[in-house]
């Protein structure tokens, strides 16, 4: 019995090997959305289930931002189909991946939404990028012939912060397509005809745009864009042709910034007894004009009309082309053929006295009179319609030097260009003539901005016609280097809790050899996502009015230098309307006047008060009376005197002081009375003057919220502050 029981337990060890052989070196399929290693282009959706898993959605927050968790089914699905696809597909998506984790990218301010190699059911196809749409990356010559990234039609941008990269956590910005879009908000739009100009509509949040913070909402009307509202809408429409499109800007949770826009929808408003006739360019959907020419480098040119009386369609519409009658295609197009020079185009809908009648000239001048621009990292022909557009590209080196060279066709043999104008930030120059030997134009890229060529040639007819690129160059700049020698940014604020909003943020940055930095053009603030513009000067402070909002609010400053090194500062500001206290040193003086220091005091305060209502407390507290205008609560508040009974007692003007007054072209004067003492009393220039933390304060001291540990000093001047220390131009105080 043991030794059947031996080799029974023998048989069963033996199956158990050969079924652990079996599987041995069989793993699961990897998951790419695990433990967050994908990147965007690996988050999988397919088109029967674009609304995507809303763990995923609430992540992505909601297009491309982050990436992780565990991905539903479809996306399982889809991964699986990757991973059957040949082997020729899968190496060049895993060395473009492998590109990218080992480059660091320059990007402008503004995120650009880069993918690997995206299939057609990614949610990165649904993206539009903000910019560099469609870059081509071309290798680095370690010549210094560079790299560069190839656009047309896009906008350039700032230099960013720390790396050169926009910081994961605050300041990205990510433009969606309207596909995408509907993610996020739905409305009712449409293409329509109406007889009455109020037109209604409704627009709502998805469930995952409920997930987002809304910053703004707009529906813009015929390019005009003003707010809407969630729920019903109304606009009125112009007789005619309106286009209609409705923009959100959310926020995620790492205070990324997405906008979200419909697509153009075209409304006609035909008023009932009214008739419309309009003719449409088939191949541009532009309009053209009745009575005006169009230009057009095809031997043809599709038409489609629209004729309505009310919103019903008119019949009996006849297009005649140089006087030929000519019939739409089955899709209601009318496909005209042209001769070279002008043509004749007459449209008319309806009979007798109610018939409309359309005249246009085509002018249809043939397309090949072309301009060809070379460079190493951009080479293109423009012709026809590009013409009077723009080429954005970026070139990657260690030095701004770069060539390029223009020329232009010549069919007729009297086509030629007659400028090749180059723009810096210094100024224009036309290098028309400064081209070598072999065409070639030399010269040193502007590292604090985009340099423009733009060439200007003439064709056969005489027209001249005009192209433009733009070249951002952008240089190699190590982490370590950038790290040393990065701009310093300073704001009176840390991370740190305020009882006010409007919050008056003052900032200021430096580059590392000390030059004043300027707002906007070498930094930019932002808050919870939305790019702010500076409200008042203080010099060196710009002064932004930050309204923020209760709770936690972000703010990122990034700024950047002529030589592109870049820093960035992120603070976190939370903002309590709960009125708790602040200490603060209050200082009131008239040394100018013999009256010395007249308060000195540590004083808490509650901790919601602007710098003025702290003003008119504590001088009420002394029993001085005050006369200003405003409300000391706004930024409409100005102090004009201070008054007590005999407050210029004992007063006393030095030499030293006269002879400086009066050197700077003030003559002084008596005092009107003893129990005042404010602006004009003695000299043009004198008045009362604020520092708040030993600087000049450029707004209204209504506008000022304190915080604990500030000292705030009213000071007398006889000559608009530069004899008590302060120069407003500057703003500091000494």
């Amino acid at each position: 019995m043991k030794k059947i029981i031996l080799e029974l337990a023998g048989i069963c060890l033996a199956v158990l090997f050969f079924v652990l052989l079996a599987g041995f070196g069989r793993t699961a399929p990897e998951n790419p959305m695990e433990e967050g290693k994908a990147d965007a282009s690996r988050m999988y959706l397919t088109s029967s289930t674009l609304a995507m898993d809303e763990k995923q959605l609430a992540g992505v927050e909601n297009a491309n931002i982050s990436s992780g968790g565990t991905g539903n089914s479809a996306e399982t699905q889809e991964e699986e189909q990757e991973e059957e696809q040949p082997e020729q597909t899968e190496e060049p998506l895993e060395e473009e991946q492998e590109e990218e984790q080992t480059e660091e990218p320059q990007q402008n301010s503004e995120t650009n939404i880069q993918s690997s190699s995206p299939t057609r059911n990614s949610l990165t196809s649904l993206i539009q990028k903000h910019e560099n749409t469609n870059s081509e990356q071309i290798s680095q010559d370690p010549s210094g012939e560079g790299t560069g990234e190839e656009e047309n039609g896009q906008g350039g941008g700032t230099p960013t912060g720390g790396n050169g990269e926009i910081p994961s956590d605050g300041g990205g910005e990510t433009t969606l397509d309207s596909a995408a879009s509907s993610l996020l908000f739905t409305t009712d739009l449409a293409d329509d005809t109406v007889t009455e100009p109020d037109y209604s509509f409704h627009v709502s949040l998805t469930e995952a745009g409920q997930k987002l913070t809304l910053v703004s909402q707009n529906v813009i009307l015929n390019g005009a864009a003003r707010r809407c509202v969630l729920g019903k809408n109304q606009i009125t429409l112009q007789e005619g042709y309106n286009t209609v499109s409705v923009s959100m800007i959310f926020r995620d949770s790492k205070y990324n910034q997405i906008t979200a826009k419909t697509k153009d929808y075209v409304i006609y408003y035909v008023p009932e007894s009214h008739y419309l006739l309009l003719v449409q360019n088939a191949r541009t959907g532009g309009y053209l004009t009745s009575g005006g020419e169009t230009v057009v480098y095809e031997n043809n040119i599709w038409i489609r009309v629209i004729a309505k009386k009310g919103n019903t369609d008119i019949g009996l519409v006849q297009v005649r082309i140089n006087g030929t009658q000519k019939n739409p295609d089955s899709d209601g197009v009318y496909r005209l053929s042209l001769k070279n020079g002008s043509n004749t185009l007459k449209v008319t809908a309806g009979t007798g006295v109610n018939q409309q009648v359309f005249n246009c000239t085509v002018n249809y001048k043939r397309a090949d009179f072309a301009l060809t621009f070379e460079s190493s990292v951009l080479t293109e022909t423009i012709t026809g319609y590009n013409f009077g557009g723009y080429s954005r590209c970026d070139y990657k080196s260690d030095s701004p030097a770069f060539s390029f060279r223009v020329s232009c066709s010549a069919p007729t043999g009297t086509e030629y260009i007659s400028s090749v104008l180059v723009t810096k930030h210094s100024g224009s120059t036309d290098m028309k003539n400064m081209m070598d030997g072999g065409g070639w134009i030399s010269l040193e890229l502007d590292a604090s901005q985009e340099t423009a060529i733009q060439v200007s040639c003439v064709d056969s007819d005489g027209t001249v016609k005009k192209y433009t690129w733009y070249i951002r160059y952008i240089r190699n700049i190590s982490q370590e280097e950038n790290q040393k020698k990065a701009p310093l940014i300073q704001c009176q604020l840390g991370s740190e809790t305020v009882y006010y909003s409007p919050y008056v943020l003052p900032v200021s940055a430096y580059s590392w050899d000390g030059n004043l930095l300027h707002a906007e053009k070498n930094f930019v603030v932002y808050l919870n996502g939305v790019k702010q513009e500076y409200d008042s000067i203080s010099s060196p402070y710009y002064e932004y009015d930050l309204y923020l909002t209760e709770g936690e609010n972000y703010v990122v400053i990034q700024a950047w230098d002529s030589n592109q090194y870049t820093s960035t500062l992120n603070l976190t500001i939370t903002f309590t309307p709960e009125e708790q206290s602040a200490k603060i040193h209050f200082i009131l003086s008239a040394d100018v006047v013999g009256l010395g220091t007249m308060i000195d005091e540590y004083v808490t305060v509650p901790a919601g008060y602007t710098v003025a209502q702290v003003v008119e407390e504590r001088l009420a507290a002394y029993a001085y009376t005050t006369i200003y205008s405003g409300t000391p609560s706004t930024s409409d508040y100005f102090l004009h005197h201070i008054q007590k009974a005999d407050i210029l007692s004992g007063w006393s003007i030095s030499d030293a002081e006269r002879e400086w007054v009066e050197m700077e072209g003030f003559s002084i004067g008596d005092p009107v009375s003893l129990d005042s003492l404010g602006e004009r009393d003695f000299t043009g220039g004198s008045g009362w003057m604020i520092t708040l933390n030993d600087y000049f304060i450029g707004s209204s001291m209504g506008s000022r919220a304190i915080r604990d540990g500030d000292q705030i000093h009213i000071l007398y001047t006889l000559d608009v502050g530069k004899d008590v220390g302060v120069d407003p131009d500057a703003g500091i105080y000494e």
